[in-house]
């Protein structure tokens, strides 16, 4: 019984490790590189990840926020994508 149990974690850690190497991530840069903030990064780099009509390019896409960075958004990013 313990066997099947440990068959069962082994599975679900396979899972997952697999899932997250199958995503592709796009780092979305915070400054223009001379540290002043650029407005609307997050939105510009999904508005730019999204064809005209409105599906992703990429569906296992993840924007990596950089640590320490200070993300400025104006405009409302809608989570319409499957």
């Amino acid at each position: 019984m313990k066997f099947r149990y440990f068959l069962i974690l082994v599975a679900l850690l396979i899972g997952t490790v697999a899932q997250i190497y199958a995503q592709h991530e796009m780092v979305v840069e915070w400054d223009d590189g001379s540290g002043n903030i650029v407005q609307d990064a997050l939105y510009n780099a999904v508005m730019g990840d999204t064809a005209s009509d409105g599906t992703r390019a990429d569906l296992d896409r993840v924007y990596v926020l950089k640590k320490g960075g200070y993300y400025w958004n104006n405009q409302t990013i809608a989570n319409t994508f499957p």
